[in-house]
């Protein structure tokens, strides 16, 4: 009995000074690019349209600008078109095209003159 009492003490000695540390993973943080958008003109940006996304209705006025997290991804990253439809009070909606590359964790800036 004794032979099997000691051993028994020993281990549950040594068990309750060992230090329990839990172990917790971490999620790698995923980061997604941005865009923003100024408007550097006298009219109104109506939508903004690049692949995978179609942000309308918006409205930035003159010397306004938005940011837009681009969360569910796209083709690729670089030589992206991005579409601005503006229009002046009461007039009909025209467009610019402008030729953008984002990277995560990035704010891309489009500066918009017309």
């Amino acid at each position: 009995m004794k032979k099997f009492f000691l051993p028994l003490l020993l281990i549950t000695l040594f068990a309750g000074c060992v230090q329990n540390k839990e172990i917790t993973k971490t999620e790698p943080t995923v980061s997604y690019p941005k865009l923003c958008i100024v408007n550097k003109g006298t009219a109104t940006i109506h939508s903004v349209v690049l692949p995978s996304y179609d942000i309308s209705p918006v409205q930035i006025r003159e010397n306004e600008s938005m940011t837009f997290e681009l969360n569910h991804g796209m083709y690729s990253y670089e030589n992206v078109t991005v579409r601005i439809t503006y229009s002046y009070y009461r007039s009909s909606n025209q467009a610019l095209d402008y030729r953008v590359d984002f990277e995560n964790g990035k704010t891309t800036v489009i500066n918009v003159e017309y």
